[in-house]
């Protein structure tokens, strides 16, 4: 058989695979995504509550802040994938709990931009040590190859899921 042809069965028979019913759910891309982000959810939402007594969004917006300074809630939302509803309400209850401040942007008075407060500097920098701590035993199991090779593949799953939305 020639070269070509191999190939070419190769890839029909991986097609065909793909688009069985009878592919088991722990061989879904998607499934093991969803799963796997449910669990590290799981884990980082218990390692807040005993740090910080805060919620995951929380965090997020508030290492956002910490790590890139200023933000509006459209900006946060675009790069985090975290819908602007959640990311609004989730401000609103740091804004009274005194972690973020809200100002009026100068050059648009329609745009909001967030910042840390005092507090909410203090608690970023009080928990980051813990999510580091979290982090570095996830980026353990792998090597740094591996690691590479992960984010390699998340970009390009981010790049598919864009073209079909955008």
């Amino acid at each position: 058989m020639e070269e070509g042809g191999a190939i070419q069965e190769v890839e029909q028979a991986g097609n065909l695979e793909l688009n069985e019913s009878s592919l088991p759910l722990e061989r879904r891309l998607t499934y093991r995504i969803q799963r796997t982000n449910s669990l590290l959810t799981k884990q980082a939402m218990h390692t807040l509550k005993k740090a910080a007594q805060i919620s995951l969004n929380e965090w997020r917006i508030m290492t956002f802040l910490h790590e890139r300074g200023v933000s509006s809630v459209t900006r946060f939302s675009r790069e985090t994938g975290i819908d602007k509803g959640t990311a609004s309400r989730t401000v609103n209850r740091m804004v009274a709990r005194g972690l973020i401040t809200v100002q009026r942007d100068e050059g648009d008075s329609r745009r909001q931009v967030l910042g840390l407060s005092e507090s909410g500097l203090s608690m970023a920098e009080s928990v980051d040590p813990v999510m580091r701590t979290r982090q570095h035993r996830i980026h353990a199991h792998f090597s740094d190859k591996e690691l590479e090779i992960l984010f390699e593949i998340l970009e390009r799953l981010d790049r598919e899921a864009c073209s079909s939305i955008d």
